[in-house]
């Protein structure tokens, strides 16, 4: 059978595509009757939020991750730099102090645990603003589409 979090990821694609077919957009039986046009936002800042050896949010994780969608099959993947978030998206979730103290806690060389599972380096700052601005974007694509926006194109992880 179908995993419970399958069935809500299903459910919620079901529901995505429901509602944009009420607001006029092409599908058909909770399917696009045209292609989707996938968007994969990455960015090489990824790369430099460095962690410690054998921490699951390494470098190599993303590396890997690259090396198969070199693969032809992925090539009709659009592809774009997640941009840059800005620190007024992120009060709007979390409190001035929690911002500011990662922000401080970023270290200008090595790096530094914030606890048993959080380590921070030079280069986290810019890579969880690029996670920002990329969740933004995704955020706003699918806003658009639920509000009847049908340029048809999902977009994929920042």
């Amino acid at each position: 059978g179908i995993r419970p979090s399958s069935k809500r990821r299903l459910r919620w694609r079901i529901d995505l595509a429901t509602s944009a077919r009420s607001h006029g957009c092409n599908t058909h039986a909770g399917k696009w009757t045209t292609p989707l046009a996938t968007l994969l936002l990455h960015h090489t800042a990824y790369l430099d939020h460095l962690t410690p050896v054998g921490h699951p949010e390494r470098p190599d994780r993303i590396r890997a991750i690259d090396r198969i969608l070199e693969h032809e099959r992925f090539q009709a993947l659009e592809r774009e730099a997640a941009p840059l978030g800005a620190v007024e998206d992120v009060l709007r979730v979390h409190p001035c102090e929690y911002v500011d103290m990662i922000r401080n806690a970023v270290p200008s060389e090595g790096l530094f645990r914030l606890d048993m599972d959080t380590t921070v380096s030079p280069g986290s700052w810019d890579a969880a603003m690029r996670g920002v601005g990329g969740t933004k974007m995704v955020s706003m694509g699918i806003l658009t589409l639920l509000a009847g926006g049908c340029d048809q194109s999902v977009i994929v992880g920042a």
